[in-house]
């Protein structure tokens, strides 16, 4: 970065640069923890109150990686859940005798149909749930779900019916019932209400909407307190259909489809929330908080804020040309969800792409609103261009000033990372327009063949401060895009998927319910198969 200003995250990847084989004789500190991507541990080393800013800082750039990585993990997790809940659903009709219906099946199938925006199909599966006559809590879990995707579909009167009539009785239900009035942003004043008068008698095993709810009230670290709690106790009850078997091992499992974004929203809340506090603490740095706090406001769907803090960036005069093109594609995408689609593109025709990581993050923007195939592989392009004539085919052993960005730094192996999701979004609506040499690979290869070869090229990247182990490394989210683009592919490619998603068990226990998903998928299908066969 060709600045005056050294920032902060400058200056901690100097000192592992430096310091590196100086820290691995001892106990590894926070900023060692922080780099090796064990976000976890970085947070639990660090002294509560934090003593300095800088410290201050690292331990919102913890909660905020956090965070980071369970909402780039939904996107995945959703379309595997769908798959999931769909082939249990099919099970007893294909293996008539063998395999015995579940209704809570349909009913995770539905609220899967709600977060995919698919509200026909979710209110359908929720009616075909209550008609079962479940339990007194799951009619009003369901009743709660059918008003969202009611409300959602424009059926407001119909909604009103279904909020109207959830039964009060049971706290849990109120609860969900309060988690759906939040995530609406309607009636907000019963959901302080019922905070205040559940705070004290939270149930445990409804740790993510207790942790949704405290976080939105704003006692950031009780939050946090409930998300780490749930790691010691598992609710079988209410998430394990004991009486439902694949097969005479294969015990089926209801995960939430929002599981994942719920704990990324509240970590995400806490590290908004410290970078709040420092703003001011460091002025040569306000632009890269207001730029972390602009993104967090993104994913938590505030659009509105989201400019606000953006504009707040600019008027801090930012020294960094990445952090103002990062600023203005994250500003046009803020448009873009409210609607000014013509303002969203002409912010993004506005923006300089001579910086690889910036034509990258521009080919994420038009690809995740599925515009602009043509000049979105052209991105990818020039940009893989870039990066090979920089590193010369060699693997990076250093930072590259030019992938400097706010609140993270952009390394070799992020900048494919990202490249390989553009790509994959391509193969959603261009793959018949787009072939391989458009993105400058020499193959025959279809789009999802490519990004995972783009993923690969981000597997062999190192860097002093990572711990790597072929062929996957400890980057949690990387290993996932490759697994999802792998799953993509077909059956064949399957047994790859499994042993990437067991891989990521070893530092992030709770990400289980990835591999699990699909390693039920890929039994069915395999059981199917053989009988197919015989």
């Amino acid at each position: 970065m060709k600045s005056k200003q050294i920032s902060l995250f400058y200056f901690c990847t100097f000192s592992i640069l430096c310091l590196g084989p100086i820290l691995t004789m001892v106990d590894a500190d926070p900023t060692t923890l922080y780099f090796q991507n064990q976000y976890h541990k970085a947070i639990d080393t660090m002294p509560n109150p934090t003593p300095d800013v800088e410290t201050s800082y690292l331990l919102g750039l913890s909660y905020f990686k956090l965070g980071l990585m369970y909402m780039e993990i939904h996107p995945a997790f959703l379309s595997l859940a769908r798959d999931y809940y769909q082939e249990l659903n099919l099970l007893p009709k294909r293996i008539p005798g063998q395999a015995r219906p579940s209704m809570y099946t349909i009913y995770y199938l539905g609220l899967t149909y709600l977060e995919l925006e698919d509200y026909e199909n979710a209110i359908f599966a929720l009616k075909n749930f209550l008609s079962q006559d479940p339990s007194k809590d799951f009619a009003g879990y369901a009743q709660c779900a059918l008003g969202m995707g009611y409300y959602l579909n424009g059926n407001r009167s119909q909604a009103e019916v279904q909020f109207t009539s959830v039964p009060t009785e049971s706290d849990s239900v109120v609860l969900c019932l309060a988690n759906v009035y939040q995530r609406l942003r309607i009636n907000l004043d019963q959901v302080t209400q019922i905070y205040q008068r559940l705070s004290s008698t939270f149930d445990l095993h409804r740790f993510r909407l207790v942790a949704s709810l405290t976080s939105y009230q704003g006692d950031y670290n009780k939050a946090i307190k409930w998300i780490r709690l749930k790691s010691q106790v598992r609710n079988t009850q209410n998430w394990i259909d004991w009486q439902d078997q694949v097969d005479d091992t294969q015990q089926i499992e209801f995960f939430h489809p929002r599981l994942f974004i719920d704990i990324g929203e509240v970590y995400l809340r806490q590290a908004s929330n410290i970078f709040a506090k420092l703003i001011g603490a460091r002025p040569d740095f306000d632009a890269d908080l207001h730029y972390g706090r602009a993104l967090i406001l993104f994913y938590l769907q505030d659009y509105n804020q989201a400019i606000e803090e953006i504009e707040s960036l600019f008027s801090s005069r930012p020294s960094s040309i990445i952090l103002s093109e990062s600023a203005q594609i994250l500003s046009a995408k803020c448009h873009y969800k409210l609607g000014r689609r013509n303002t969203a593109v002409e912010i993004w025709q506005g923006v300089a792409t001579d910086k690889p990581i910036i034509a990258v993050e521009l080919a994420n923007a038009y690809t995740g609103v599925q515009l602009e195939p043509m000049k979105s592989a052209e991105l990818i392009r020039v940009a893989m261009e870039k990066i090979n004539n920089i590193t010369k085919g060699r693997q990076v052993t250093e930072e590259t000033p030019d992938f400097y960005a706010p609140v993270n730094a952009f390394p070799q192996r992020e900048f494919y990372r990202r490249a390989g999701n553009s790509v994959v979004n391509l193969s959603t609506y261009a793959n018949q327009e787009l072939q391989a040499s458009d993105l400058g690979i020499s193959t025959e290869a279809g789009l999802i063949d490519c990004a995972v070869w783009i993923y690969q090229r981000g597997h062999i990247v190192a860097y002093p401060y990572t711990i790597d182990e072929a062929p996957w490394g400890n980057d949690p989210v990387l290993i996932i895009n490759m697994a999802y683009a792998n799953y993509l592919r077909g059956f064949t490619y399957w047994s790859g998927v499994l042993e990437a998603l067991s891989v990521i068990q070893r530092d992030y226990a709770e990400l289980y319910p990835l591999h699990k998903m699909a390693q039920v998928i890929y039994t069915i299908r395999q059981s199917l198969q053989n009988k197919a066969v015989k």
